[in-house]
């Protein structure tokens, strides 16, 4: 199994997003949220497929509000962050 931790950074020479090595504090961290995030995901899921299937008696529109909150996550994601804090090299 691979043991570096790598985190993807937008290259302006390249005009590409390139994965670059972490180390130290920084690849525990990374871990922890991604593990939080997906713990909290993993909680929410199924209730919110539940509630929304009990609601409308229909399971495709439970499964599609779970894409439309992946969507909406995806795009406060890319809009949501300052372009301070994107690292390029």
């Amino acid at each position: 199994m691979n043991k570096n931790r790598h985190r993807l950074v937008f290259s302006k020479t390249r005009g590409m997003l390139i994965a670059v090595e972490e180390s130290g504090p920084a690849k525990a961290g990374g871990v922890a949220l991604v593990s939080s995030i997906a713990a909290i995901g993993g909680f929410f899921s199924p209730t919110v497929v539940g509630w929304v299937k009990t609601e409308t008696g229909n399971l495709y529109y439970g499964l599609s509000s779970i894409g439309v909150i992946a969507m909406v996550g995806a795009i406060v994601l890319i809009v949501g962050i300052p372009r301070r804090l994107i690292q390029s090299r």
